[in-house]
């Protein structure tokens, strides 16, 4: 199976790591994408350094990244809104669209609310 290179966090600390991984296919509802751009923020500054934030928020591994833009490569069932070759950014925040504050409009506040990068691949 291809493999790609990906930066993570494999362990409790300081650091990073460049790994090899298998390519994953999409899921339902997702696409999977061969970036084209990605930018560091202060969350990553934050898990580098493994600092109490960090160590609160996360659980290794994960692999980084939700800074990103790329091209649509696959799409999983169901996926109706791009096509494969459409040019993207990725909104990072992962709502479960049920609590009460994303079903008022608040999904910034949503109570099971994921980040790409730091709680998920």
């Amino acid at each position: 199976m291809p493999t790609m290179r990906a930066l993570a966090k494999t362990r409790p600390g300081p650091g990073l790591e460049l790994i090899e991984r298998e390519i994953p296919s999409p899921a339902p509802g997702e696409v999977l994408l061969h970036m084209e751009a990605a930018s560091i923020c202060g969350t990553d500054l934050h898990l580098y350094r493994w600092d109490p934030w960090a160590r609160e928020i996360m659980h290794p591994p994960v692999i980084l990244g939700h800074e990103l833009a790329g091209r649509v490569a696959a799409m999983g069932a169901g996926v109706t809104r791009v096509r494969e070759g459409d040019l993207v950014g990725v909104e990072s925040h992962i709502v479960d669209w049920t609590c009460a504050q994303c079903r008022r409009g608040d999904m910034h506040l949503c109570r099971n609310l994921k980040v790409i990068g730091a709680h998920v691949d």
